[in-house]
C-alpha cells in the first residue's frame, strides 16, 4: 500500500513560495520605513542643534547679522526636508502597512492548504487503518471458524 500524496501539494508549494517573498519584501518595507525615521528624527535633531546655536549666540552677543542670515537659511532648508521626509515617512508606512496586508493575505492562502492536506492525511490514514482493522477481523474470524471446524470435526 502507497503512503499519502497530496494532490495540492504543487499549489502548496507556490503557496509557500509566495508566502516566504512577501515576508521578504515586507522586511525590506520595514527597513526602508526605518531608515526614513531615523533620517527624520535626525533632521530634527539637527534643527534643535542650530536653533540652539543661535539662540546662545543671540543670548551671548555673538550674533552678527551674517551668521544670522546663514543660521536663518539653513534652518529653513532643515524644515523643508523635514517636510519632505515626514511625506516620504508617511509613504513609507503606508507601503509597510499594505506589505503587511499582503503578508497576512498570503499566510491565510498558504494556511488553507495546510489545513486542507492535514485533513486530507487525516482522512488517508485513517481509511488506512479501517483496511488493516477489516483484514485483521476477517482473519481473526477465519482463524475462529477453522478452529470452530476442527473442534467440531473432532466431536
Amino acid at each position: 500500500m502507497k503512503g499519502f500524496r497530496f494532490k495540492f501539494q504543487p499549489i502548496l508549494n507556490i503557496k509557500e513560495q509566495e508566502e516566504t517573498r512577501s515576508q521578504e519584501e515586507y522586511v525590506i518595507l520595514q527597513q526602508a520605513h526605518q531608515e526614513v525615521v531615523e533620517s527624520l528624527n535626525q533632521l530634527v535633531v539637527t534643527k534643535e542643534e542650530q536653533i540652539n546655536k543661535i539662540q546662545s549666540a543671540e543670548s551671548e552677543g555673538n550674533l552678527d547679522i551674517n551668521q544670522a542670515i546663514l543660521y536663518r537659511n539653513y534652518i529653513a532648508h532643515l524644515h523643508q526636508e523635514i517636510a519632505i521626509t515626514t511625506e516620504e515617512e508617511e509613504r513609507s508606512k503606508k507601503d509597510m502597512d499594505k506589505g503587511l496586508l499582503h503578508l497576512v493575505e498570503k499566510t491565510k492562502e498558504r494556511k488553507i492548504f495546510d489545513k486542507l492536506k492535514e485533513k486530507q492525511e487525516i482522512h488517508f490514514y485513517n481509511e488506512r487503518l479501517k483496511a488493516m482493522q477489516n483484514e485483521l477481523d476477517d482473519l481473526a474470524q477465519g482463524r475462529f471458524i477453522h478452529q470452530k471446524s476442527k473442534h467440531m470435526g473432532a466431536d
